[in-house]
């Protein structure tokens, strides 16, 4: 093939490649651009579109500290802000400042596939001149629909995470290129520059992307300190130390921010943290470059003791550097009790639906799975490679640093996978690197040495493509329902949607309802001013009410990043009485709380009297028996169990397809309760009774009720008002009130229920006793 057929065979597989990446990252678009409104693909999107709104109203302000978030005492934002700071000033100059918020959400969700291709050709072409066209190929191919990638930079998924593979990519290119530069001996400020850019980039989008600077920079220091003295290390040294300098003294603005629960230095978050450390690593590599000439034990040696004495100033310095190890692991095996509860912090090996190899294979395909091999082979392949570079004392490695630092990456983003599913998203990069070399080079190339002509070429494709079948088949459990949403929603039929995404959507409208239906509250656009209520719910609804609902909630998808008292109280909430529970909502200024019932902590272990149970199974209301859940087995308990006194029914979301009688949510409004105050017989019972009916449709009775004393009183708090009442969960006109023979009925105002007012009840002590 002469060189015209090769550009136009590059030509036609990029073209090839954008199709096929972008059709495995909008194949689900019937779901996010909906009949009823636009839905994100995942709950962190929701705060990342709250957060740009922001800085798209307040630009350039960036949302730091959050009144909705952690209510009533507000919350630090743990990520950084780049994403949300530069999509808001992407949408400012695409869109104009006028824009509406509908058209800034879709700016904000079309923008992972975007990513997510522009990542896959960037891989190709790194792959195509490091491997060949064929090579290049492949590596697009298989990044384009590995689920793993997709998921993450698929439409609606508007999070840093869409970033991810792009970043490690650079970190791969960048430190490559500097190596090479170095090797070369000329050339080096441009590769030194860009690999400041990424590591300063990478911190300002997500602090996670430690990781991967981590793993190229213990390969580049390896090459700087262990080997013979050669120029080339002293200029690898002297480029990698002004890289890092550089990218401090990018990040100095954010030296000293303290964070109301991490402290002002640790590495989940941005901080002191990041500065520290690229200066540290300057200093140990330009004691490298100083010491380029030495022997390599001398070398070494002043490399550690120059580590030691880092070590110990930054200590004394900073006391918090000591608990950092103890909390990246805390972090990373899943030891607190948030993480783990969130499923992409799962090992990849964990039991899923469908076993743990296929739900492995489903994310990385069986090309993942055999990837320790494929490791072994390409270390073989480097340790092979015949000697490139060997200028006059020039010592230069025997194999491109690209080679070495691919590896690295594959290796570390592999075992951070096993241990959390979600660098699964990163170790796809490597993993179609590592294919593409494959399937690409090596395997052409023994073919080349064993068969003659175009045989070889044959055998190369017919290779590539018995793999790419055999292994890629697990995917298709990923993208087949997807499909077939997509031909349900062409023909006008209902789609069937995931579990959690016919939760999430229930979700997003019972918000939707919120923000109309609720009092509003101040401050969503202004941190300065503190809202006058809050919303509690499953931790895991929090972003979506925040974004959509506009209200502050106590606990959100933060977790325990923003405080324990929180995080404690509101899982206490849920397996509290009601005494207790309203006890807390006065304590945390909660008006509104969501109920639902899941196999989740703190919600799937509850005793009889718990909110959950009365309030979710029991609408709150009296009953003899009640429902409890021990051990992972639901039963009846018998016994008497008192309605609430300060919680009443406001809205019910519609019922869970795969169980109808169980609605997804229900929205209970604490109030303080009408203080009904009434006469009946010494020693009567005075039973209180009122018709509800929700939105659903679905009516049932409420049911309490309170013993005269000896002096012939009767005192009872009620929830629900007959008057003013909030139009959702429609009362009867009155109470039906009866002790003892007689009856009589009792309208309630909505001022009574909500003050606490005192009412005055029937009199019913001319009943018989």
């Amino acid at each position: 093939m002469g060189a015209v057929g090769r550009r136009l065979a590059a030509g036609l597989g990029l073209l090839l490649l954008i199709g096929l990446a972008w059709a495995a990252r909008t194949i689900d678009a019937p779901t996010i651009f909906t009949d009823r409104g636009i839905r994100p693909a995942g709950p962190d999107a929701y705060y990342h579109l709250r957060r740009t709104a922001f800085s798209f109203a307040r630009f350039p302000r960036v949302l730091e500290h959050d009144r909705y978030l952690n209510f009533p005492h507000g919350g630090d934002v743990i990520w950084s802000p780049g994403l949300d700071w530069s999509t808001a000033a992407l949408a400012r100059l695409w869109l104009g400042p006028g824009a509406e918020a509908p058209a800034l959400d879709r700016l904000a969700l079309t923008l992972p596939p975007l990513l997510g291709v522009l990542t896959v050709l960037c891989t190709a072409v790194y792959a195509a001149r490091r491997f060949g066209l064929a090579g290049g190929l492949v590596s697009g191919a298989l990044l384009a629909v590995l689920p793993g990638h997709a998921l993450y930079s698929r439409l609606g998924m508007f999070d840093h995470h869409a970033l991810e593979g792009l970043f490690t990519l650079a970190f791969l290119s960048a430190s490559g290129a500097t190596w090479s530069a170095a090797i070369g001996g000329s050339g080096l400020a441009l590769p030194a520059l860009g690999l400041a850019a990424t590591a300063a980039l990478a911190f300002l989008f997500w602090p996670g992307l430690l990781l991967q600077l981590a793993l190229v920079d213990a390969v580049i220091v390896a090459a700087v300190f262990l080997g013979r003295p050669a120029r080339w290390r002293g200029r690898l040294a002297g480029a990698g130390a002004a890289a890092h300098a550089l990218a401090a003294l990018a990040l100095l603005p954010w030296w000293g921010r303290e964070w109301s629960y991490w402290g002002d230095f640790a590495p989940v978050v941005l901080g002191t943290f990041q500065p520290w450390l690229l200066a540290c690593l300057a200093v140990v590599l330009a004691v490298g470059a100083l010491g380029a000439r030495a022997r390599p034990l001398a070398r070494c040696g002043a490399g550690a003791a120059a580590a030691l004495v880092l070590a110990v100033l930054s200590a004394v310095a900073f006391p918090d550097l000591l608990e950092v190890p103890a909390r990246m692991w805390s972090w990373l095996a899943r030891t607190d009790d948030f993480q783990a509860q969130v499923s992409e912090s799962l090992p990849l090996l964990a039991a899923g639906r469908h076993g743990r190899l296929a739900t492995a294979a489903q994310l990385s395909s069986l090309l993942g799975l055999a990837s320790p091999l494929v490791l072994v082979l390409h270390a073989r392949g480097l340790l092979r490679a015949p000697a490139r570079h060997r200028g006059e004392g020039s010592a230069a490695p025997a194999t491109p640093p690209e080679g070495w630092l691919l590896f690295a990456l594959a290796c570390g983003l592999g075992l951070a996978a096993l241990a959390q599913r979600r660098f699964v998203n990163a170790f796809s990069v490597p993993l179609a690197l590592l294919y593409g070399w494959l399937l690409g080079a090596a395997i052409p190339a023994w073919l080349r040495s064993r068969v003659p002509g175009q045989a070889a070429r044959g055998l190369s494709a017919a290779a590539a493509a018995i793999v790419g079948i055999a292994s890629l088949t697990p995917i298709a459990a990923v993208y087949g329902p997807a499909l077939a949403r997509r031909e349900a929603h062409a023909q006008g039929r209902p789609m069937r949607l995931a579990p959690d995404v016919w939760r999430r959507h229930e979700l997003h409208s019972l918000a939707a309802w919120l923000r109309q239906a609720t009092p509003p509250t101040s401050g969503y656009l202004d941190p300065g001013v503190a809202p006058e209520y809050g919303i509690l719910a499953h931790w895991s609804d929090g972003h979506v009410i925040e974004a959509v609902a506009q209200r502050p909630t106590v606990v959100s998808n933060f977790g325990n990043d923003l405080g324990e008292a929180n995080w404690r109280a509101a899982a206490r909430y849920f397996s509290a009485g009601e005494a207790e529970a309203s006890a807390l909502l006065d304590r945390l200024k909660v008006r509104y709380v969501i109920l639902e019932w899941r196999p989740q902590p703190p919600l799937q272990e509850y005793g009889p009297g718990s909110m959950i149970a009365r309030g979710f199974f029991g609408d709150g209301s009296e009953q003899e028996t009640s429902q409890r859940r021990h051990g992972g087995v639901e039963t009846r308990v018998a016994g008497s169990f008192p309605a609430f006194e300060r919680h009443r029914l406001i809205q019910e979301s519609a019922p869970k397809p795969w169980a109808p009688s169980q609605p997804f949510f229900k929205v209970y409004e604490h109030v303080a309760g009408a203080r009904v105050e009434g006469r009946a017989p010494p020693g009567a019972l005075v039973r209180f009774a009122l018709g509800l009916t929700t939105p659903r449709g679905r009516s049932f009775t409420w049911r309490s009720h309170a013993r005269a004393g000896a002096d012939g009183r009767y005192r009872i708090r009620l929830p629900y008002s007959t008057r003013g009442a909030p139009p959702a969960v429609r009362p009867a006109a009155a109470y039906r009130v009866a002790a003892a023979g007689l009856r009589a009925s009792l309208a309630v105002d909505e001022a009574a229920v909500q003050e606490g007012r005192r009412v005055r009840g029937p009199d019913l002590s001319a009943a018989r006793p």
